[in-house]
């Protein structure tokens, strides 16, 4: 239980840059009856792994597996999180809001958001791209003889 927490915690900065209360926690740990334990490709466990760790890994992860594995099982949990944070009574509040500023301050926020997307799309291709790629070419390919007659 207490590895379920720790990945909703670091699931929960990573998406909204607050902390996981028990609430979000518990709507978690019932959510987990969701997801699969067996990962399809090598690749979806890696990328699990890796978002596990928090931070940069996650981040490039997660921006890896939205283009190349976006029914991995790290994207579907942090969607499944996604919602439950905004509803959860003390995040909801947090995303459902507009942020403030005028036009150029919108303007610096989305050009920020837009470098930091590409910079972090970047480091996970160079990080899971080679894997992904070996993975599926090391993989046997099994054929059937079939008879003519």
């Amino acid at each position: 239980m207490s590895e379920q927490f720790t990945e909703c915690d670091t699931f929960t900065f990573y998406l909204c840059a607050l902390t996981a209360d028990e609430y979000i926690r518990r709507k978690y740990a019932e959510a987990q009856m969701l997801f699969t334990a067996d990962q399809a490709e090598p690749i979806d466990r890696v990328l699990l792994e890796a978002g596990r760790r928090g931070g940069l890994h996650l981040g490039s992860a997660d921006a890896y597996a939205r283009l190349f594995r976006p029914r991995t099982a790290l994207r579907q949990k942090l969607i499944v999180l996604l919602a439950i944070l905004e509803n959860a009574p003390a995040t909801h509040r947090y995303l459902n809001s507009a942020a403030s500023g005028g036009v150029v301050v919108g303007l610096f926020r989305i050009a920020r958001l837009l470098a930091g997307t590409m910079m972090v799309f970047a480091l996970g291709l160079l990080r899971f791209g080679p894997r992904h790629l070996l993975a599926g070419r090391v993989a046997p390919v099994h054929v059937q003889a079939t008879d003519p007659s």
